[in-house]
């Protein structure tokens, strides 16, 4: 980085080439000599073979040249110096009364033209238009060539995207397809199991010693818990898909919470937790499937009971909104970082708070809710912060009536 107090330091431009042809000795000689002292390099040829040959060797950025020279035509003489230098810009000078030349020479592709005798200040200044325009070009030019290969980059690039995402969406269509078949599989036998394990403990548990009662309990509490978990993963993906059958009805906001509260009593008995109500008298009923609001509730509630120690409290309200009803689940538990909320309702999510002796789960209760409320045109989301606890806030429209 330069000094601050110094100018930073950059190469010389080189100046251009200017090739300059006339057979008016004295003419060559002004238009050179401004071109010199301007700073131009400068060559001079005063007829057309020398002239066309320093075209050809020296390539210059710029040609002025008589086009009514005696020993070629101006029409050939312009077309053997784009020949030769075809990336020169070309000047075309004529005597005055003769402007149908420089006509002529600009359909051939010359940039401008003069007419003799030409002002030192008048070759200055249209020599630096046409560079300066020549100049513009090329830098268009160059932009243009890298745009085109960006873009051919990216074209590339874009169809190895296309072709991994193919791939990646065939994987996901192959590896739902088989969970949904292994799930499918798996609700049978478990059901089978489970039957199998009611009938001994309702035939056998007076022949039992006690040992054995408990391992028949445990086995009993685990088939139940696994059936629940392949219901849980086959409504969640029935809400995805929109195939979860839903019967909407007017349902009262304290009704629900009381029926969720008394499912979920022993519970909270067990972890020694307090349960707060605030539902307001006269709110709106709400439009939902009855079981799906309860099990939505439910799930809020297992989940506020699972982080909050013993003898804290846990607090269900609900409030009217504007078109709708607002529910909330809030506890005095742990709390979940800020930078886990976006990614709680996510399937299989863990959100990395638990404590030691909290009871697992498996990451779908939140999702459930998500799919659930949205599939009643509601908005569900969390409030926490580590430490201090966590709210869940759920909205439902209310009800209006069925056309």
């Amino acid at each position: 980085m330069p000094h601050p107090f110094f100018e930073e330091q950059t190469e010389p431009e080189t100046p251009a080439t200017v090739l300059v042809i006339d057979d008016d000795t004295m003419s060559l000689k002004i238009i050179a000599n401004a071109l010199k002292e301007t700073g131009y390099q400068v060559i001079t040829a005063a007829n057309t073979p020398d002239g066309v040959h320093h075209a050809k060797r020296e390539q210059p950025n710029l040609i002025i040249t008589n086009i009514a020279m005696p020993d070629a035509n101006s029409t050939d003489l312009i077309d053997a110096l784009k020949e030769c230098a075809p990336e020169a810009c070309l000047i075309a000078m004529t005597d005055y009364g003769a402007e149908q030349l420089a006509a002529s020479a600009l359909k051939q592709g010359a940039e401008d033209y003069l007419i003799r005798p030409v002002h030192p200040w008048e070759i200055i200044t249209v020599t630096a238009e046409v560079l300066e325009r020549a100049e513009l070009r090329r830098r268009n030019r160059e932009l243009t060539e890298a745009l085109r290969q960006r873009q051919a980059e990216l074209e590339l690039r874009n169809a190895e995207l296309e072709e991994a995402n193919a791939r990646l969406r065939e994987a996901d269509i192959w590896k739902e397809n088989l969970s949904s078949m292994i799930i499918h599989d798996l609700k049978n036998p478990l059901g089978v199991i489970q039957g199998t394990l009611i009938f001994f403990k309702g035939t056998l548990d007076d022949e039992l010693d006690e040992k054995q009662s408990q391992l028949l309990e445990s086995a009993l509490l685990s088939s139940e818990r696994a059936i629940n978990l392949v219901n849980a993963i086959l409504d969640v993906r029935r809400l995805e898909e929109g195939r979860m059958p839903l019967e909407f009805q007017p349902v009262a906001p304290a009704d629900a919470i009381q029926a969720c509260i008394d499912e979920m009593h022993p519970l909270l008995r067990i972890h020694n937790l307090i349960i707060v109500i605030d539902v307001p008298r006269g709110l709106s009923p709400v439009r939902a499937d009855y079981s799906t609001l309860i099990r939505v509730l439910g799930n809020l509630l297992d989940n506020a009971i699972k982080f909050t120690p013993s003898g804290g409290r846990i607090t269900i309200s609900a409030r009217q909104t504007p078109g709708g009803i607002r529910f909330s689940v809030a506890d005095t538990g742990y709390g979940i970082p800020p930078e886990q909320h976006d990614r709680i309702f996510e399937k299989f999510a863990q959100a990395g708070i638990r404590a030691q002796g909290q009871r697992a789960g498996v990451g779908l209760g939140l999702t459930f809710c998500k799919l659930a409320v949205e599939a009643h045109h509601g908005r569900i989301w969390v409030e926490s912060d580590r430490g201090i606890g966590t709210t869940f806030h759920f909205t439902l429209p209310t009800w209006v009536g069925e056309a």
